[in-house]
């Protein structure tokens, strides 16, 4: 299994404003907390690519919806199998 990417777009107002990819989960989730406190976005599009076409993503509205998520898809569980098939 390749090395896990973490991918954003951020959306104010229906239009996109910032797309990155991250390899580091933790600078993503602290980039992340900082746009949404700060109120410059009010939904955001992730996406973990887990690599061999396996992925898990979804569009979030809130920092819980978000932090929920994200610790949903980086689950130590999740990636050891998907590493394991």
């Amino acid at each position: 299994m390749s090395k896990i990417l973490y991918r954003l777009k951020l959306y104010k107002n229906g239009k996109m404003i910032h797309m990155t990819t991250r390899k580091k989960k933790l600078t993503l989730l602290s980039f992340c907390k900082a746009k949404f406190h700060s109120k410059s976005i009010d939904k955001l599009w992730f996406k973990v690519l887990y690599g061999k076409g396996e992925f898990n993503e979804g569009i979030y509205s809130s920092l819980k919806e978000f932090t929920k998520a994200y610790k949903a898809f980086t689950e130590q569980k999740l990636i050891d199998y998907l590493k394991s098939s």
